[in-house]
């Protein structure tokens, strides 16, 4: 979630973003952790796979390897996650919902749905972790997944404006917010991140906003 710029008919976004990130890291030290070999994440993500009991509904947050992501990680400082996605089950097979721009550089920024094994790919991740909301009904957990399902099947589009105003766009963590909303679950319990980023401040969800909340209880992480 890194913000788009605009000032004076130049768009800052994404590149002059992640040139900004660059002279941190090097600054701060990279935070980047890999959680070993590839060979080693790939056993664990296959462990995951096989032999946690997910339920439609669940959260997964990945920590991403991009510059990107560690815009978000050095902003945020509850969560060592920097993206978010609902899951659901489609004949006992996990599948992740979310809201990121389009990872190859080309084609839509649009909402996104792919297979859990490929959200959390050592390509994509370095460490991952599922989280339950409780004391959701089934009936609630359809609402959400619903809610999500619906923004997926209209392609709402990537919101590179993160504002949490309208929901012809959305951003990942705004993804999870509005669907929970929907069934009458208020995650941020009307707290929101206030970011004071240049040209563009206001009302933020961090991954680490959600984390906070007691209900979420963490089912599995890698």
């Amino acid at each position: 979630m890194v913000p788009n710029f605009t000032f004076s008919g130049i768009n800052f976004s994404r590149y002059s973003w992640v040139f900004m990130v660059v002279l941190m890291v090097f600054a701060c030290g990279n935070g980047t952790e890999t959680s070993g070999s590839r060979a080693l994440y790939d056993l664990r993500v296959n462990w995951m796979l096989n032999n946690v009991k997910f339920r439609s509904g669940d959260l997964i947050f990945r920590r991403g390897r991009s510059f990107e992501s560690e815009a978000v990680l050095l902003t945020d400082r509850n969560s060592r996650y920097s993206h978010v996605g609902l899951l659901f089950l489609l004949k006992g097979k996990p599948y992740v919902i979310h809201a990121v721009p389009y990872e190859t550089g080309q084609g839509r920024d649009e909402m996104k749905c792919e297979e859990l094994g490929s959200f959390i790919s050592f390509d994509k991740a370095s460490r991952a972790a599922v989280y339950r909301v409780g004391g959701m009904s089934d009936a609630g957990l359809e609402k959400a997944v619903g809610w999500a399902k619906k923004a997926f099947d209209t392609r709402v589009e990537f919101d590179g404006d993160y504002s949490l105003v309208s929901d012809d766009k959305l951003y990942c963590t705004e993804l999870i917010w509005k669907s929970y909303r929907a069934a009458g679950i208020d995650l941020v319990k009307g707290h929101f991140d206030v970011l004071n980023l240049p040209l563009k401040g206001g009302n933020y969800i961090l991954p680490g906003r959600l984390i906070m909340n007691p209900l979420l209880k963490k089912i599995q992480s890698l």
